[in-house]
């Protein structure tokens, strides 16, 4: 179980997720790590803590799970031998 305040991080966590364009849990977990963007005030277990208690986000995974184009087949002519 979680505590209220662990949970009221998680969900600011979850805002500056969708901030980010619902990055995956490691690319954001790279970002928080990595400090390039300035005055993040979340921490990598406030963004664990946010996808242990809701999980992947349907937005996140809209991008990923596009159908991909299938690469059409060539024949050859190898004529009569």
């Amino acid at each position: 179980m979680f505590m209220h305040k662990e949970v009221r991080r998680a969900l600011e966590a979850g805002e500056f997720l969708k901030s980010m364009g619902y990055s995956t849990e490691q690319e954001v977990i790279n970002i928080v790590q990595s400090r390039n963007i300035l005055n993040i005030l979340h921490s990598v277990e406030d963004v664990k803590r946010f996808f242990d208690i809701y999980g992947a986000q349907v937005a996140g995974l809209r991008g990923e799970t596009t159908k991909k184009k299938a690469v059409s087949a060539t024949m050859q002519d190898l004529g009569a031998k």
